[in-house]
């Protein structure tokens, strides 16, 4: 077995508390060694453990930092649920919420970044050149890592959407990129302190680490200084086969999170194109993610309304017939039917009736409801475009002037 000396000098006042104390043996299998019983202290047994919390970060046998992440998140959605309970959408703005989760969620969700960042998939997905090689697919997978979904999910609060509504609205309508783009720079900064230690020669733990990790080429240092090369302006590497020798530049935590917010950008605006749930978005938003004026007004119902237009989170044919088509592909084929595209059709405004619109081919090119359709033209919502300014319609929508014109002429068959 192997003891530890219960009489080793401790400071005064401080002693070894058994029930808090666990041996952890870190193996590439994760799974616990016969080693990690035969621990004792003086005569008392310390017992072994899959995974241990020290200092708020949970440490797995593997050195995985998965399960981490995934306590961050659940610590943050109670945070999220309490601050949900406690404060009236109805009367607080957009930017006071987004103020309030900034400040008591953010720091829950962001703790110890600097050790656990380099596994994320927003960095993963960086440094595979997928932002800018497959964008579409790179945000599919961002938006599904531990930290992110909870960031996702409060957006959809805030805006009033569904669960199932589009990440890539999400992030553009209020302007807020990925949460761990923002922690890019803590984690940069963290990484250039320690290189800076090794210069000093300093006999702190933390530079012996740090040269540990450099000198073995461990994935921390390995994929933090990768993204340093990638993404700052002037920091230079040298790699070798074994190790790898990084000179920092200057300001090279704010290079990297602007430089990445750049390709995040890039990325966003391609997803955002190539959508087809998106059409509509991509000719009303213009411009790069931003917060959007409509957030400002104070009628939530009307923020609300307007955001669920938007992001095409609404009943209209045009987006209820992507969820039919399946089930009445099926019903119309065992009927001699070869094609759902009616189930688009406005049927208010097309000549033929319902029945006919089953027929195909189409005697014209059928009218699709769309939120072009009902925001111009259809006469089932004229009430409502009555009773709405052209502020909203126009504003609110941030139809740009460069872009064709919102309210055209009727259709005419």
């Amino acid at each position: 077995s192997s003891g530890i000396n219960a009489e080793w000098p401790l400071r005064p006042g401080l002693s070894v508390n058994i029930s808090k104390t666990a041996i952890l043996i870190f193996n590439t299998s994760g799974r616990k060694l016969k080693e990690s019983s035969t621990f004792t202290y003086g005569s008392t047994n310390i017992p072994s453990d899959n995974k241990y919390c020290y200092l708020g970060i949970t440490l797995t046998l593997s050195g995985s930092l998965s399960l981490n992440m995934d306590n961050l998140r659940k610590k943050g959605l109670r945070a999220f649920f309490s601050l949900r309970n406690l404060v009236d959408i109805q009367e607080l703005s957009v930017n006071a919420i987004l103020k309030l989760f900034d400040a008591l969620i953010l720091p829950v969700l962001s703790y110890g970044s600097q050790t656990w960042l380099y596994k994320s998939a927003f960095v993963t997905q960086a440094l595979n050149s997928n932002l800018e090689n497959n964008p579409q697919e790179a945000l599919k997978k961002i938006a599904t890592d531990p930290i992110e979904r909870l960031h996702l999910k409060f957006l959809k609060w805030i805006l009033g959407v569904h669960n199932k509504a589009s990440n890539i609205f999400c992030w553009g309508d209020t302007g807020r990129g990925p949460l761990l783009l923002r922690l890019a720079k803590q984690s940069v900064d963290y990484f250039e302190r320690l290189s800076a230690l090794t210069k000093s020669h300093s006999n702190i733990l933390i530079r012996h680490a740090f040269e540990e990790q450099r000198k073995l080429n461990l994935p921390w240092f390995q994929r933090t200084s990768e993204l340093l090369v990638r993404y700052s302006n002037n920091a230079q590497s040298t790699q070798t086969h074994s190790t790898t020798t990084f000179r920092p530049c200057v300001a090279s935590g704010a290079a990297v999170r602007n430089n990445l917010h750049q390709a995040f950008n890039k990325a966003w605006s391609d997803a955002a194109s190539k959508s087809s749930k998106l059409q509509f978005y991509s000719q009303v938003k213009v411009g790069d993610p931003t917060f959007e004026p409509y957030l400002n007004n104070g009628n939530r119902d009307i923020r609300r309304s307007v955001a669920r237009l938007r992001s095409s989170s609404h009943r209209l044919n045009i987006e209820t017939s992507r969820h039919q088509q399946v089930k009445d592909r099926y019903l119309l084929s065992n009927c001699g039917l070869h094609n759902t595209a009616w189930l688009r059709c406005c049927k208010d405004c097309c000549d033929a009736s319902v029945s006919d619109l089953q027929q195909l081919p189409f005697p014209a090119d059928p009218i699709v409801e769309d939120e072009r359709h009902v925001l111009a033209t259809c006469p089932t919502y004229h009430h409502l475009r009555s009773e709405t300014s052209d502020h909203i319609l126009s504003t609110l929508l941030a139809w740009d002037e460069r872009l064709p014109s919102l309210f055209e002429a009727p259709h005419t068959n």
